[in-house]
């Protein structure tokens, strides 16, 4: 009867560090998901939002720059757009260390591209508003370089989306994952 118990025993002890090994796996994968979730897919979704930001305010500065006769708000408009522009670049470093597919890649390429062509804009409508040529700024601001900002914008958007449906599929494996490992348990 003693040999009975011990293996008994020994059985449910198994039986118990089994599953306890199976739980810290199960944990161990769910915490490397989680974790994806957050270094990719959120802080994705926050650098797109600070760049959307930022070209936006360079875009708002941009119209006003381009409507204002004074030399000093050029000069202040001028100041703010390069202080959105510095915003802009830096979300677009921080979110280019992020991008790891071949769709992701030519989606940023895009925003690049986007982004480009709006600062290529921006600038001739500094030079001409610097060069008191409002009328001018004024035409390459509502043509030019509102095309260069709609594509810019949509190429956000674009990667937004990219992102908003990458971080739910995450999320769904991270919960598939997690229902894997209580089924283990």
């Amino acid at each position: 009867i003693g040999q009975q118990l011990a293996v008994a025993f020994a059985s449910v002890l198994v039986l118990a560090a089994a599953m306890g090994v199976a739980a810290e796996l199960g944990l161990a994968q769910v915490d490397r998901e989680a974790t994806n979730l957050n270094h990719k897919w959120l802080q994705g979704v926050g650098h797109i939002a600070a760049l959307r930001s930022a070209v936006v305010e360079s875009r708002d500065f941009e119209m006003k720059h381009s409507r204002a006769g004074d030399a000093s708000y050029h000069a202040e408009y001028e100041e703010k757009m390069a202080a959105a522009g510095k915003s802009a670049a830096a979300a677009l470093s921080a979110y280019e260390s992020l991008v790891e597919s071949d769709t992701e890649r030519e989606l940023f390429g895009a925003l690049n591209k986007g982004w480009t062509q709006y600062q290529a804009a921006q600038k001739k409508v500094i030079d001409l508003g610097r060069g008191k040529k409002q009328q001018d700024a004024a035409d390459i601001s509502d043509g030019l370089a509102s095309m260069a900002i709609d594509e810019t914008l949509a190429a956000v958007e674009a990667l937004a989306k990219y992102n908003f449906d990458g971080g739910q599929k995450a999320a769904e494996h991270v919960d598939l994952v997690y229902a894997q490992a209580r089924g283990v348990v």
